[in-house]
């Protein structure tokens, strides 16, 4: 597939798989591999700096999809009402810990002040590229870790408004209906989502750090 599965598509997958339904949990892996790559070029976009990782990318964000997809059965919730977005964030994390461990290593100031002191050169080294084999190997336990991923972001929610667009956006609202909803525009809308996404986004990269 080219684009990704709809919204409606993948709550009827997550439905089947959520009754045991084999068939259904392999469509919904090979399915939404058009969402992988939807959010490895997103990525790309916000980090192009990052582009000449793009395969590896693409293989993390499958990783995390199929974990997503294999933990969906062990959810104490079997109406989860946007299971589209739970892949959208397991797969986003696997791309962005990928990403964070190909980083170039950074040199703190005083250890480069101290050697050009003595006139040394220091040259930050870089992780090998690559998937570690302990990167592939690892076994998370996806159900606590979206409860977390939750709170984390109602802890982002600084209004009122912030909460009902959070709560609205995992029922599958557009941001229109939001605004709606709001008496608000849709551009203003958009924007107060943009501004709650992106608190999200720095409380894990502090998180991680």
């Amino acid at each position: 597939m080219t684009t990704p599965l709809s919204r409606e598509k993948n709550n009827e997958l997550y439905r089947r798989v959520m009754a045991g339904d084999e068939q259904a949990r392999r469509q919904m892996i090979e399915d939404n591999m058009a969402l992988v790559s939807s959010k490895v070029n997103a990525f790309i976009r916000e980090h192009p700096e990052a582009a000449n990782l793009r395969d590896d990318l693409r293989s993390a964000g499958y990783i995390g999809l199929v974990q997503a997809v294999n933990a969906m059965d062990k959810h104490d919730n079997p109406e989860n009402p946007n299971p589209t977005g739970y892949l959208s964030i397991a797969i986003h994390r696997e791309i962005k810990r990928l990403a964070d461990s190909e980083a170039v290593i950074s040199v703190p100031d005083r250890t480069q002040r101290d050697a050009r002191k003595e006139n040394r050169q220091i040259k930050a080294p870089a992780v090998q590229q690559g998937i570690p084999q302990s990167f592939a190997d690892r076994r998370q336990d996806a159900q606590q870790e979206l409860m977390d991923l939750r709170e984390l972001l109602d802890s982002c929610c600084e209004s009122d408004d912030e909460r009902t667009i959070l709560r609205m956006r995992e029922e599958g609202h557009s941001d229109r209906q939001i605004a709606n909803a709001l008496g608000l525009s849709h551009t203003t809308t958009y924007m107060m989502r943009r501004e709650l996404e992106q608190r999200f986004d720095q409380k894990c990269c502090e998180l991680e750090e």
